[in-house]
C-alpha cells in the first residue's frame, strides 16, 4: 500500500524566515515535497515551480545561525527560522534548515546570531533527502 504525504517547504523552511522584509521568502514556501512510502521504499519528490527557479541566483533570506563545526572562521552552516527549531537540538521533528556555503568565511559568532545571506540557490533533486535548498557563493547583507 502507498501511502502519500504531502508537505510543503513551509514545514521545512518555514515562513517567519523574514519573508516580509526578505526578497523571495515567500517564493520558498511553493517549493512542494511529497513523501512516497511503498512498504519499506521511501523517496521525496520534490516539486520546484519555475518562479522559484527564476530566483535562484541572488536569492535573500534572514535566519538563524547553526554552526556546523566548531572553528575560528565559518565557511559552511545551517540557517534555521527559529532557535528553538536547531536541528541538533532535537527540539523540532522536521528542523526547518537551509545549508548555507559562504564564498568566504566569516568570523566564528555565538550560535543563533541572526543574519541576512544573498547566494545562489542549489536545488536538491536527490529522492533520499527532504533537504530542497542549498545556497552556495553566499555573503553576509544587511537585512531590509
Amino acid at each position: 500500500m502507498t501511502r502519500m504525504l504531502i508537505l510543503t517547504l513551509a514545514t521545512l523552511i518555514g515562513s517567519a524566515f523574514a519573508a516580509d522584509s526578505v526578497q523571495g521568502g515567500n517564493l520558498l514556501e511553493t517549493i512542494e515535497i511529497r513523501e512516497e512510502i511503498d512498504c519499506d521504499d521511501w523517496r521525496a519528490i520534490k516539486t520546484v515551480p519555475e518562479a522559484v527557479r527564476g530566483k535562484a541566483n541572488a536569492f535573500r533570506i534572514s535566519g538563524y545561525v547553526v554552526p556546523v563545526e566548531a572553528e575560528p572562521c565559518i565557511s559552511t552552516f545551517l540557517l534555521v527560522k527559529d532557535p528553538a527549531n536547531c536541528p541538533f537540538c532535537g527540539t523540532a521533528a522536521d528542523a526547518p534548515v537551509i545549508e548555507v556555503h559562504m564564498a568566504a568565511p566569516m568570523p566564528d559568532m555565538p550560535e543563533f546570531t541572526e543574519v541576512t545571506v544573498e547566494g545562489d540557490l542549489e536545488f536538491v533533486e536527490d529522492p533520499f533527502t527532504m533537504q530542497a535548498v542549498i545556497m552556495r557563493n553566499a555573503r553576509a547583507t544587511q537585512a531590509d
